[in-house]
């Protein structure tokens, strides 16, 4: 009378748990050519671990959506990260490149070269790292590229975004740093939302300090979108619109719903 049995598998150091005993494909399967787009990265090598839990009221879907667009940065945080990822060439953060796989999607993200980080900014690159800097720099350009970023070699690219079909999101940047994200349907209405900031272990005080400041930038942000999510929400709930049209964009929102569709209506299982 133990627990059922699930099925457990790992892809590239990430524990994936699938509910059927005998899952109809592997994971190498499930994930399929992106893994290839994202091998040789140096996960194994980011251990400093800072991590973010928050339960919110928005559908899961919401959150993951919200993460797989930028134009809403300029706008949403502007006291935070926002002049790091447009500029008056690329006004509307417009990616780099958008790339569609079966399930799952990516989306290389454009840096503004020209932003000018504040002091503490600057105090922590030149101690480490910094996001903003380190996003949009030419400083930060000169970082370290593990095999696989900037697939189009742009010298305006600040990270690439890979989701993985439903609701995990990698974010990966060079220098030594990534993020995860990872949203759990708690009800319709209701999420239970996990964050990761993760870092090479700092070897000075200076290196400590540096991830720490670029660890809290990433939550101040984060904030910013998650209020934003709760008065999506309540508009969604409010029923006057029957229809969300989606841009170019939002090319990858486009594809998630999609595939969101196809399960629920059993084109896919």
């Amino acid at each position: 009378h133990g627990l059922t049995p699930v099925s457990v598998d790992v892809w590239d150091g990430f524990v994936f748990v699938h509910l059927d005993r005998e899952p109809p494909q592997t994971l190498a399967d499930y994930i399929g050519p992106m893994a290839a787009d994202m091998a040789g990265f140096p996960f194994h090598t980011m251990t400093k671990q800072y991590r973010y839990t928050s339960t919110f009221r928005a559908n899961w879907k919401l959150g993951v959506d919200a993460f797989q667009e930028f134009y809403h940065v300029g706008f949403i945080h502007q006291q935070s990260i926002g002049e790091t990822v447009h500029n008056a060439a690329n006004p509307n953060s417009s990616a780099l490149l958008i790339k569609i796989y079966d399930r799952h999607r990516m989306f290389s993200g454009y840096g503004n070269t020209g932003y000018q980080p504040s002091a503490v900014d600057m105090v922590s690159f030149k101690a480490g790292m910094s996001s903003t800097n380190l996003l949009s720099s030419e400083d930060g350009k000169k970082a370290i590229h593990p095999p696989g970023l900037n697939p189009t070699g742009s010298d305006t690219w600040s990270f690439d975004l890979n989701v993985v079909f439903p609701n995990f999101i990698v974010f990966r940047y060079a220098g030594g740093m990534y993020l995860t994200h990872q949203f759990w349907p708690v009800a319709v209405d209701k999420v239970t939302y996990e964050v990761t900031v993760n870092f090479v272990e700092p070897t000075t005080p200076g290196e400590l300090f540096s991830r720490q400041q670029t660890a809290i930038t990433a939550r101040d942000s984060l904030l910013e979108d998650l209020f934003t999510l709760e008065q999506t929400q309540k508009g969604l709930e409010s029923g006057v619109l029957d229809v969300l049209p989606l841009q170019d964009n939002e090319m990858t929102i486009r594809h998630g719903a999609k595939m969101v569709d196809d399960y629920v209506t059993g084109r896919r299982s």
